[in-house]
């Protein structure tokens, strides 16, 4: 038995992890998961975000998080604030360096697999728009135009831009996208993400290679 647990953002990602990514996980070992979710939600206590992780991981096998970007300022990881002013570092870069930040700051703890999505959860739904589209009608009636946004970007969602007017959930909201109310983790397809967010795929064969076939 492998018991794993996420720290994530909110109810989004929470119900990503139950609704998509347990089954996931699950059908590529012939190990039991135990998989268990902590939801910060949304309004984490970022200044309590690294002394969780670390008295978090000594009950698991490996803890791993599941938190955006955007918003991490009171977590008070030294260097976050550079990191985030830097407007030559795109949203996947700068994912790379916070993450780096929270290894750094959790190194008495091996068993903790950092992961931060860049920008936000959001980026994931704009990696299957199929499932966007299948969530809810108002989605689906506007399946064109989010195609659209995600061509801008040259088809990689990890690299929509962080300017606050064009974050990728302030983008699908001038479609009808409700955070938390979306039935996206019901529909979604876990391999068509991987293969369009590589940051993304990064963390799950890392997962993969923890829970072992």
């Amino acid at each position: 038995m492998i018991n794993l647990c996420f720290i994530v953002e909110g109810y989004a990602e929470e119900r990503f992890v139950n609704e998509a990514l347990s089954g996931y996980l699950q059908s590529k070992t012939r190990k039991s998961i135990n998989i268990m979710v902590q939801n910060l939600n949304g309004g984490i206590l970022y200044s309590k975000f690294i002394d969780m992780l670390i008295n978090t991981s000594p009950k698991y096998d490996y803890v791993t998080t599941l938190i955006d970007l955007v918003g991490l300022s009171s977590a008070k990881l030294d260097g976050y604030s550079t990191i985030m002013a830097n407007s030559k570092l795109s949203s996947l870069n700068k994912a790379l360096q916070v993450e780096q930040l929270i290894t750094s700051a959790t190194i008495t703890r091996q068993n903790i697999i950092s992961y931060v999505q860049p920008h936000e959860f959001e980026a994931l739904c704009f990696a299957d728009i199929n499932a966007l589209a299948k969530s809810d009608p108002l989605l689906a009636k506007n399946k064109t135009d989010i195609e659209n946004v995600l061509r801008r970007y040259d088809d990689n969602p990890e690299v929509i831009n962080t300017v606050p007017s064009t974050y990728p959930a302030k983008q699908l909201e001038k479609y009808g996208y409700t955070k938390g109310a979306t039935n996206f983790a019901l529909h979604c397809d876990i391999d068509k993400i991987r293969s369009k967010c590589l940051h993304f795929d990064q963390w799950i064969i890392k997962l993969l290679d923890v829970i072992g076939k």
